[in-house]
């Protein structure tokens, strides 16, 4: 495992000093700045850029920003933008500019050939007014200004030809205090060359340890690739209480250079045995069954784990109740959180107490009421949060919810055409921002501190399609509203509301679901587009939020494109989409599984640019064991590598919500072959 982490870094570090050649075309990072900046197809107008800063973006592309001026000098000095009448103190940043490609796909080694094209969009982060911005942009390529086409809707995108093989420098200024600068190349289909991240999972029977390495297709590298797993070393998690019992557990064992996590239990009869990299240190987190506090085992080698006891101590014992107005909260749920790790769960009792084992150290807290209660949920971060000192007999911690101004809001969910009520529609309600004080906390007698928290509601409209919350503290909330499962409104979509009860009740009236939108496209060349199946899935955009967002697993949409490789999908309003094309049975070589793109679907029908279908390579190979025999039931997973999150970053390598671009299970002979798109082919991935 170790030697794939230095792979990975090897090719991460080729990408800097490839990006990094880009400086060489010094015209057109410096010596051009006068001639650089222009809001037309071919640029023009005048102005200078400040100095590239130490910003990185995708696999090596440079990307300043920051720094007000779009990148600090390197000694922290002044900048000068314009024809020299604005003086910038890059000590004192306000703005930075951000250049990133819309497809969210690495800026290096792009293919040159005619029609093809990069699409970048301009990002500002800082305090600069928006309503202010006049967004200018420059592209060159060896010192040539390269024309390029702005947006008409939007100044901040622009597309540029990337026909011609080379490096390209792009350069932004939404203002005089706020620029960036990025670079990109693009090579002949010949040359191109496509980076894969590759997980090889052996069976369970195989006693050979998992892999995951870095591989590049094209460019004259071979087109097929054998595996030899290693085996690992041997060990036993055995948690014990502090009297030397068996503590049955669940284990979660992560390697530090790997993707690859191992889980299970512990009995009473005996501890959790597996076999793991020797070469890399692992988080072992131990999570006991009773009532001893969880303990995550940080960075252990392999002689550590060897010798550990994984000894898991009452840890400190804290107690306390939930009041509201003096009245017992009944069924709230508290739990602590110490870097990651959970406490045991605390759930009030009739008379609103609580008991929580924990470890010593410094908490978060979060605390959840009933639902029925319309309480606030209650959330205190770990860096303000509760400390407990290791030799600390029993801490008590109460709870009391403050009483604060409340409001109704009602409304009625309708059928997009606002005729019908809608029956089991799911409206979910939540605080626009923290509200600062909804309860105090008060440790052991001490003084009373105040905790944030917000709104976390849901409720399911009637009859008569009326939905109405009580009892909910007066301020800005935001709510989502889904269609019912099942029958009655198809093709209704969810609708997203924002709502001010600062002033007091609030009635909304007909809230009518959202209509889908027809989307079409066109997939080339139709030769081969016919019976293609077009995916459309969500992009989980609020998967952090507290709404909930759209189900990528509920919500995807498939067609299947005609005899001249048309489709018509149908959508749902402002929601990013990321379309897949899947080839009809045993066309896998003529139009293998590709990602064609990602892109916002807004509330109005909407035309894609045309798509052109990649022609598929053969990537082969055998797996063999950690005894050098041929392992069948091995599964090859094949991960295109990127910004976009069905990729793999390699910098921080992730499959959470990655897509194989393909995979395979290895035969009676070890044997396995994929067919992934061809570098000279499209742009893909």
């Amino acid at each position: 495992m170790k030697r794939n982490s230095y792979a990975i870094f090897g090719l991460a570090a080729a990408a800097m000093l490839y990006a990094c050649a880009a400086d060489d075309d010094a015209g057109s990072l410096v010596a051009d700045a006068g001639t650089g900046f222009g809001g037309g197809k071919t640029g023009g107008a005048s102005g200078r850029s400040g100095g590239s800063s130490g910003a990185t973006s995708d696999a090596g592309a440079i990307n300043s920003g920051g720094s007000r001026s779009g990148g600090a000098s390197g000694t922290g000095g002044s900048i000068s933008s314009g024809d020299g009448g604005v003086e910038v103190d890059a000590l004192e940043p306000s703005c930075a500019l951000f250049i990133e490609p819309v497809d969210g796909r690495p800026l290096t080694s792009r293919l040159a050939a005619p029609g093809e094209t990069l699409s970048l969009a301009g990002r500002i982060i800082g305090t600069e007014d928006p309503t202010t911005l006049d967004w200018r942009w420059s592209v060159s390529r060896s010192g040539v200004e390269v024309a390029f086409t702005v947006s008409p809707t939007n100044p901040a995108n622009i597309t540029i030809p990337i026909d011609v093989a080379g490096v390209y420098q792009i350069r932004a200024m939404a203002s005089a205090l706020c620029q960036g600068v990025v670079a990109a190349s693009s090579v002949s289909a010949q040359e191109r060359r496509i980076p894969y991240f590759v997980r090889v999972l052996p069976p369970p029977e195989a006693q050979s340890l998992p892999r995951e390495t870095l591989l590049e297709i094209g460019g004259g590298q071979p087109t097929g690739r054998d595996f030899h797993l290693e085996g690992g070393a041997r060990i036993k998690v055995d948690p014990r209480n502090e009297n030397g019992f068996a503590a049955p557990s669940y284990i979660r064992i992560t390697p530090r250079a790997s993707t690859f996590v191992t889980e299970g239990y512990s009995g009473l009869q005996g501890g959790l045995t597996r076999q793991v990299d020797a070469l890399t240190t692992h988080d072992i987190l131990v999570v006991p069954t009773d009532r001893l506090p969880p303990r995550n085992f940080v960075g252990l080698t392999l002689a550590a784990i060897n010798v550990e006891a994984f000894t898991m101590s009452p840890g400190v014992s804290v107690r306390g109740t939930v009041r509201h107005n003096g009245q017992p909260v009944t069924n709230a749920r508290l739990l602590l959180r110490q870097n990651g790790v959970p406490s045991t769960v605390g759930i009030s009792d009739k008379s609103g107490s609580y008991a929580i084992e924990a470890l010593s150290g410094r908490h978060g807290l979060r605390v959840e009421p009933d639902p029925d209660s319309t309480l606030p949920q209650l959330a205190l971060s770990e860096a303000s949060g509760l400390l407990f000192a290791a030799n600390a007999p029993g801490v008590r911690v109460d709870l009391d919810y403050l009483t604060m101004p409340t409001a109704e809001l009602t409304l009625s969910v309708r059928t997009p055409d606002g005729a019908t009520p809608v029956r089991g529609a799911q409206v979910h309600l939540a605080s626009a921002g923290p509200i600062p004080a909804v309860a105090t906390l008060t440790v052991n007698s001490g003084s009373p501190m105040t905790v944030a928290g917000n709104v976390l509601r849901q409720l399911e409209s009637d009859a008569f399609g009326v939905v109405r919350f009580t009892e909910l503290p007066k301020g800005p909330l935001v709510a989502r509203v889904l269609p019912p499962e099942g029958g009655g409104t198809t093709g209704a979509t969810p609708v997203k509301l924002s709502v001010d009860l600062s002033g007091g009740d609030v009635d909304l009236g007909s809230v009518p679901l959202g209509t889908r939108i027809r989307v079409t496209g066109t997939l080339l060349p139709a030769s081969r587009a016919a019976g293609i199946r077009v995916v459309a899935r969500p992009i989980e955009s609020e998967s952090n939020a507290a709404l909930p967002g759209l189900d990528p697993l509920k919500n995807t949409v498939t067609t299947v494109a005609d005899a001249n490789g048309q489709y018509v999908l149908s959508l749902a309003p402002n929601q990013s989409y990321r379309f897949f094309a899947y080839p009809a049975l045993g066309k896998e070589i003529e139009s293998p599984r590709a990602h064609l793109g990602d892109r916002a679907i807004a509330t109005l029908p909407v035309t894609l640019s045309p798509w052109s279908l990649p022609t598929g390579i053969i990537f082969s190979g055998r797996v063999y064991d950690s005894k050098q025999q041929l392992r069948p039931g091995t599964v090859v997973q094949i991960f295109c590598v990127g910004a976009s999150t069905n990729c793999v970053n390699f910098l921080s390598p992730n499959i959470e919500h990655a897509l194989p671009v393909g995979e395979a299970l290895t035969n009676a002979q070890g044997a396995y072959a994929i067919v992934l798109p061809d570098p000279a082919s499209s742009q893909t991935p």
